[in-house]
């Protein structure tokens, strides 16, 4: 199995961190990249559009997700040209 090497400047947080918990090294680090992969996961199950169509005015608002949200009014005379 692989088996990455962790920053050498990351080793004494790490250490620091772990003795404070109580817990070896190597559980402290399986616990915080546990918690990142599923908080990615999570993140990366949300919708990248969501869309708000409001009929009365013949207009959509649109919100694309990404590294930075964008939200987009896009009225009929839009959708006809695009």
């Amino acid at each position: 199995m692989y088996s990455p090497q962790i920053w050498d400047d990351l080793i004494p947080p790490i250490y620091r961190a772990a003795k404070e918990d109580g817990v070896p090294m190597t559980v402290w680090v399986s616990r915080v990249l546990e918690k990142a992969l599923k908080k990615r996961a999570v993140r990366n199950r949300a919708p990248k559009e969501s869309c708000l169509r409001v009929p009365i005015l013949g207009i959509n608002l649109k919100v694309k997700k990404g590294g930075t949200d964008v939200l987009t009014l896009e009225s009929p005379v839009d959708r006809a040209s695009g």
